[in-house]
């Protein structure tokens, strides 16, 4: 019985003294995204499966979208600066979009999906359904939202 008395009082003891915080104060963290999707609403976004152009010329992007069987999307864009890849994953319950997992999903419908950044210095965007062969990039940004329109130019390639 003793010892179960002093294994109490060690314990108690031990339990309420001040632990150091061992990460630095000056990080922030993003919140958790509250999700309200689960991993087959993926199927919701096959719209955009196939090749776009971006319709403004001073922003001459071509993108290819195209879905895995274990529903991740691949994209490959072409621009400018010349042409990478990314997916779209899922991970830990929610879907990623960037090798990095720099946007997470925090919405998708049947017309649109929204992604908010998981990194400062990244802003949030939408891609929105608008009609069968075009869809808007729309880009959040402090200033004012800037929308690209996305124009079908043929099926997602093999």
């Amino acid at each position: 019985m003793k010892i179960i008395v002093l294994a109490l009082l060690f314990c108690t003891a031990f339990a309420c003294r001040e632990i150091p915080n061992s990460i630095p104060a000056d990080i922030e963290f993003e919140a958790a995204p509250i999700v309200r999707y689960t991993q087959g609403d993926i199927r919701k976004i096959r719209w955009i499966e196939g090749s776009w152009k971006s319709t403004q010329p001073e922003q001459p992007v071509k993108k290819n979208f195209q879905f895995s069987p274990d529903n991740s999307l691949d994209i490959l864009e072409i621009g400018n600066s010349g042409a990478f890849s990314t997916l779209l994953t899922w991970h830990a319950g929610c879907f990623y979009l960037g090798d990095n997992r720099e946007w997470v999903v925090t919405w998708i419908g049947e017309k649109d999906v929204r992604f908010e950044p998981t990194r400062p210095g990244k802003n949030p965007f939408t891609w929105t359904r608008f009609g069968e062969d075009q869809w808007y990039h729309v880009t959040h940004t402090p200033q004012g939202d800037k929308p690209v329109l996305m124009q079908r130019i043929g099926d997602a390639q093999p």
